[in-house]
């Protein structure tokens, strides 16, 4: 163990073996000597937590916490933070991939800003095998809306990918880490941490992000909006209680009546109501026609599906 690590990264795995050595590549070969490394295995089928520990092995700043159980991305996580020594913490999926410099870039960024919770930076999406699909921002800009006091803007579209994101440890801690009871842990955390702390943004690629084929199935596409949905239900009632002005609450009202919608395209009546009584119960009436839970119950998954993949075809939606 050194003195002082400059940064944790902590690598998460499950089932991503064929990605594991060129992940592993491109973490050796950033430029910090002090990093201490954390490889998560939540309990892989494939030869993952094997090939990780035989990489770790003899490795100097490197620990493995191979589960036994799968427990899921925020769990696993939880547990590696409580093992971080740094002062600032990467939750790196085991499937993307570190520019040059992108430790580096996303340390200074955090260095010269104390005050903030995290950074974040632009991202290049890629596909399975590696081939670029497109930025997450024009290249070599930095939009005024991407850092400082974002809290009401992370409502309003994305602008963050997850993997470009660098959290200061300390203030990941006092919000209590990952919610567990979520199916994502990214908008929970920056909404908590950016109620109360600037946030910082670099203008250089500093992730390659994988984008998978994913099956253009109903029943599929359906599965993973119902996760996603029930998360945001969770969320909207946090989100209101954070809120300090009545721009924020109707930015939040925005957000949850495109989520009623979302609900209604993909077969969820349940959620189209749960959302809509949420918006009701804050004195926001938007999405509340009864056309949206009417349409949740005709089959539009699979048409929906279709349609946001035509559009993103088109280039009418950021890749994402």
């Amino acid at each position: 163990m050194v003195d002082a690590y400059q940064m944790a990264v902590v690598l998460l795995c499950h089932n991503q073996r064929p990605y594991l050595p060129a992940c592993l590549a491109s973490l050796e070969a950033q430029d910090l000597a002090q990093a201490q490394l954390i490889l998560v295995d939540d309990a892989s089928t494939d030869g993952s937590a094997a090939y990780l520990a035989a990489w770790a092995d003899g490795r100097p700043h490197t620990q493995t916490l191979l589960l036994a159980d799968n427990v899921g991305h925020c769990r696993a996580f939880n547990q590696a933070l409580a093992l971080v020594q740094a002062p600032y913490v990467l939750d790196l999926a085991a499937d993307d991939l570190l520019p040059p410099q992108s430790l580096h870039l996303r340390l200074e960024a955090l260095q010269a800003w104390p005050e903030a919770a995290f950074c974040h930076g632009n991202a290049l999406y890629i596909d399975d095998q590696g081939r670029p699909l497109g930025l997450e921002h024009p290249p070599d800009t930095a939009d005024p809306a991407w850092s400082g006091h974002v809290w009401q803007r992370l409502f309003e579209g994305r602008f963050i990918c997850p993997s470009t994101v660098l959290f200061r440890t300390e203030a990941l801690r006092a919000a209590g880490g990952y919610n567990p009871a979520l199916s994502f842990e990214d908008f929970d955390i920056w909404m908590r941490l950016a109620r109360h702390a600037p946030v910082a943004y670099v203008p250089a690629v500093v992730s390659q992000h994988r984008l998978h084929a994913r099956s253009a199935s109903a029943a599929q596409a359906g599965r993973r909006a119902g996760a996603l949905l029930a998360s945001i239900a969770q969320i909207g009632p946090a989100a209101f209680a954070l809120a300090q002005t009545p721009a924020e609450r109707l930015a939040i009202a925005r957000f949850l009546a495109y989520h009623v919608r979302l609900a209604a395209y993909t077969g969820h009546p349940a959620h189209v109501c749960t959302l809509q009584s949420l918006l009701r119960s804050h004195g926001t009436p938007r999405a509340q026609s009864s056309l949206w839970r009417w349409l949740a119950h005709l089959p539009l998954a699979g048409l929906y599906a279709r349609y946001t993949a035509w559009r993103r075809r088109a280039g009418l939606v950021r890749v994402q």
